[in-house]
């Protein structure tokens, strides 16, 4: 009897902790290079390396609107003092920015920069926010 409430306890905490990866898109935390909500917290940014390069996605958690796979020539190291990225998809950038005093924004403008189409404010506070962005662009 003790052996398995034991075994359902360890059960427990595994499922436990599988659950705080649930708040990604998809990515794997060894694989994550940015992650961050939008400020209502409605939707977030997730970036994620794959064996075939990279991965983007945008929108509400577990339903996102914008997915993207790209190599990595489509993805460079960009966006303000403390790191971000962008990601080229045809005539648009996705871009992620953060400055030296933590703000970090999503920023989707035309590629030769000619137009901002949106910028959305992001959540650099929040506990789940990560920025690994120079761990992987250098």
């Amino acid at each position: 009897m003790k052996k398995l409430t034991n075994v359902a306890i360890l059960t427990l905490v595994a499922l436990f902790s599988a659950s705080s990866f649930a708040k990604w898109h998809g990515c794997q935390e060894q694989n994550l290079i940015f992650f961050a909500y939008n400020i209502k917290h409605t939707k977030a940014v997730e970036l994620c390396q794959t064996e075939e390069g990279y991965r983007y996605t945008f929108g509400p958690i577990g339903k996102p609107e914008i997915i993207l796979e790209k190599d990595s020539n489509d993805v460079t190291r960009g966006g303000g003092m403390a790191g971000g990225f962008d990601i080229k998809n045809g005539d648009i950038i996705y871009g992620v920015m953060e400055d030296k005093f933590g703000n970090s924004a999503l920023i989707v403008q035309k590629s030769d920069y000619s137009k901002v189409l949106a910028e959305i404010e992001l959540d650099s506070g929040d506990k789940a926010y990560v920025n690994k962005t120079y761990e992987y662009f250098h």
